[in-house]
C-alpha cells in the first residue's frame, strides 16, 4: 500500500498537488489544540520507532529535495521560516530554544563531532 501511495504522489499533476496541499492546510488550520497535540505525538512516535535505515532514507529524501530546489523555492522556504520566527511569542521562543538546548545536552560525542563537521563543510 505504501508503494502505491508513493507512486500516486509522484504521478500527481501540479494542480492535484496544490489541491491536496490546500485541503491539508485547511484541515490543519481548523484543528483543535488537542488534535494538534495528538498529531504531533503520532509523528514523534513514528520518529522514535524508525530504524537507522529508515532514518537514513528519510534524511536522504529531505537532502534530495533541498538539493533540487530552485533559488526561488529556497528563498520562499527561508521566508516562511523567517516569518514564523518573527511571529513567535517570547514563550514559544523560550520553548524552542529549550528544545534545542536539550538536544545539544543529550548528544553523544560522536553526534557532536558529526554536527560540527557538517557545520564546517557548509
Amino acid at each position: 500500500m505504501k508503494n502505491y501511495a508513493n507512486l500516486r504522489l509522484r504521478q500527481d499533476t501540479l494542480e492535484q498537488r496544490e489541491f491536496r496541499y490546500a485541503k491539508i492546510k485547511k484541515r490543519l488550520a481548523n484543528e483543535t489544540s488537542e488534535q494538534r497535540a495528538h498529531r504531533l505525538d503520532l509523528i514523534q512516535n513514528r520518529l522514535d520507532n524508525e530504524s537507522p535505515e529508515q532514518r537514513a532514507h528519510r534524511l536522504d529524501l529531505i537532502q534530495n529535495r533541498l538539493d533540487n530546489e530552485s533559488p526561488e523555492q529556497r528563498a520562499h522556504r527561508l521566508g516562511l521560516i523567517q516569518n514564523r520566527l518573527d511571529n513567535e511569542s517570547p514563550e514559544q521562543r523560550a520553548h524552542r530554544l529549550g528544545l534545542i538546548q536539550n538536544r545539544l545536552d543529550n548528544e553523544s560525542p560522536e553526534q557532536r563531532a558529526h554536527r560540527l563537521c557538517l557545520i564546517q563543510n557548509r
